[in-house]
């Protein structure tokens, strides 16, 4: 159980997640174990990756990908990356959903239905890719410019459509700081209604943006700097709390 939100901002791509982990007591299934973890990862300081769904398969997934994103992606184009990252992780996964479709009759365990979300600087230029448990790939455009995975989602897309409503106006947010503002805001919406999803913890934010030298650069925010969305977040829950005593009575027509 988790939530993970991707958007593709003007200037760059912003990932997020919750950190909550839940686990499932081995010997007795219906005992759920909750524990922190890092959703959000950063790779040769210019990849990041969000994991949905099991821990164990997403770090095999993780593992496939471990030192290949330099020679093996990176210089590459949108098509082959997203091609290799899907074959690779594919390759890992793909035992372990026979296996469950052996002992499932042709069922695969839910267990085991992963999806992940990168952004990466390509040769081509920055991309935000989705991949579903079967490695499907979507890529996030001017159309389509974010995107939640896992059990938060049903919750974190009619929030993020809000804002998108009314600061984005239907198109991509134009600078990180807008996207950043976005996915937190979301975060904080879905773990604050609804927990017991799994979906919880401290907020993890990362951005791939260009830094001083014009160079992709991917880096995990600081607490200080999600504090100052925070404060904006805190400043539009007071302005909508507000809006009543701004409003202007309407004009009296002197002449009725």
């Amino acid at each position: 159980m988790t939530l993970v939100i991707g958007i593709n901002c003007g200037d760059g791509v912003v990932i997020g997640s919750d950190s909550m982990a839940t686990t499932t007591d081995p010997i007795n299934r219906s005992v759920n174990i909750q524990q922190y973890s890092t959703k959000v990862h950063i790779y040769d300081s210019k990849v990041i990756v969000g994991v949905s769904g099991s821990v164990g398969m997403c770090q095999l997934q993780l593992d496939s990908l471990q030192g290949q994103w330099h020679s093996s992606v990176l210089r590459r184009d949108k098509n082959a990356a997203k091609q290799f990252i899907a074959d690779t992780t594919f390759k890992v996964t793909q035992p372990y959903i026979e296996r469950s479709r052996a002992f499932h009759n042709g069922r695969i365990d839910d267990s085991l239905i992963t999806a992940l979300m990168v952004a990466a600087p390509l040769r081509t230029g920055p991309v935000l890719l989705e991949f579903d448990h079967q490695k499907a790939v979507e890529e996030k455009n001017e159309e389509i410019y974010f995107q939640a995975l896992g059990s938060g989602a049903p919750m974190a897309y009619p929030f993020l459509k809000f804002i998108d409503k009314i600061f984005w106006k239907g198109k991509p947010p134009p600078t990180i700081s807008d996207g950043v503002f976005g996915v937190l805001w979301t975060l904080h919406h879905v773990i604050d209604a609804n927990a017991m999803m799994g979906v919880g913890g401290p907020p993890q934010v990362a951005v791939l943006e260009k830094d001083e030298k014009d160079k992709w650069n991917a880096r995990t925010l600081l607490d200080e700097e999600l504090q100052e969305h925070q404060q904006s977040i805190v400043a539009a829950e007071q302005s909508l709390r507000d809006y009543k005593k701004n409003l202007k009575p309407p004009p009296v027509d002197l002449n009725s």
